[in-house]
């Protein structure tokens, strides 16, 4: 059994654990507004298979880590699966003259609703979401922790997220 695999201890730099693919998975969608956080909906499917679990994103020469991910993780915080997707925190849009010219424009967003799919395995206890932008648009120096979802220990509400 690799380091990678789950043997009671932590795999290499900080890397997720291995996840076979098709697996039931949740899809939880989530919005963010005036500070706080809901799960509107969450949808358990079957059987899916998902893009493997993102490395850890490095910071750049210069520049701290960049970029939005969720990590699931299990009772003694080992990362079982890491979901890199497009900041929804990230408050510009880009506009287009007519001439192809694109420039970057500060939108006025009263709040993010995004979705985040992720196994539906029962080590899973909670979802940290680490970002380089905070929740009201500012830009951060280096991502960071922002917020963490526990999940319900109750199968009869069927391990759903929330507060």
């Amino acid at each position: 059994m690799s380091a990678r695999q789950s043997r009671g201890r932590k795999p290499k730099d900080d890397r997720p654990e291995r996840v076979r693919f098709p697996t039931p998975v949740n899809r939880l969608r989530i919005r963010v507004a005036d500070g706080e956080w809901s799960v509107e909906k969450q949808v358990d499917i079957p059987s899916m298979t998902l893009r493997g679990s993102a490395p850890r994103p490095t910071a750049r020469k210069g520049f701290g880590r960049s970029g939005f991910w969720v990590d699931a993780v299990d009772a003694q915080g080992r990362v079982i699966y890491r979901a890199k997707q497009r900041n929804p925190f990230r408050r510009t849009v880009e506009l287009f003259e007519t001439s192809g010219e694109m420039q970057r424009k500060d939108s006025k967003r009263e709040q993010a609703l995004f979705d985040v799919l992720i196994p539906d395995r029962s080590d899973i206890v909670e979802l940290r979401f680490y970002s380089s932008f905070s929740p009201d648009g500012q830009r951060l120096s280096d991502a960071e922790l922002i917020h963490t979802l526990r999940r319900g220990r109750d199968k009869k509400e069927g391990g759903r997220y929330g507060d």
